[in-house]
């Protein structure tokens, strides 16, 4: 064409958040239970095993699965859209919004009966960061590391 007319844009990677990791590492894990109301036990035993996390694109939804020895979570949902599901440890239906922040975060926030949890994903190529805070407290936030399988 030879009209004059430019256009510039910018390019960046996205990172797969799209896949299955398994914990590596988590900390703050029993205290952050324990103030949402789980008994020691259940606590010391949840905090202590592996976590399984998965990440699957289905169309215009997402499912996220969330395994441990004791419990398992299955939700989907599309983002920035609320989703409502049971709770397999406390068993109470909570309400959740999921929002992409940027090309490698995610941002989840999940209302209780009787608490706010927001939970921070950051991406890398091969492992994701998870910090979760109870809103309203200060307390050391509940930290896990995953890594791709």
């Amino acid at each position: 064409m030879k009209t004059g007319t430019t256009c510039s844009f910018e390019m960046s990677k996205e990172l797969p958040m799209f896949g299955k990791f398994k914990s590596i590492s988590q900390s703050g894990a029993k205290e952050n239970m324990m103030l949402l109301g789980v008994p020691e036990a259940m606590a010391n035993e949840l905090a202590g095993g592996e976590i399984r996390m998965e990440f699957q694109h289905k169309g215009p939804m997402v499912r996220y699965q969330y395994h441990t020895k004791s419990q398992n979570l299955d939700i989907m949902f599309k983002w920035d859209e609320e989703t409502c599901f049971v709770d397999p440890v406390l068993n109470e239906t909570c309400h959740m919004v999921a929002t992409k922040t940027g090309g490698n975060c995610v941002k989840v926030v999940t209302k209780m009966p009787h608490a706010t949890i927001v939970a921070n994903c950051t991406f890398n190529p091969n492992f994701v960061v998870e910090k979760c805070c109870i809103e309203g407290l200060d307390c050391m936030p509940w930290t896990v590391i995953y890594k791709r399988c």
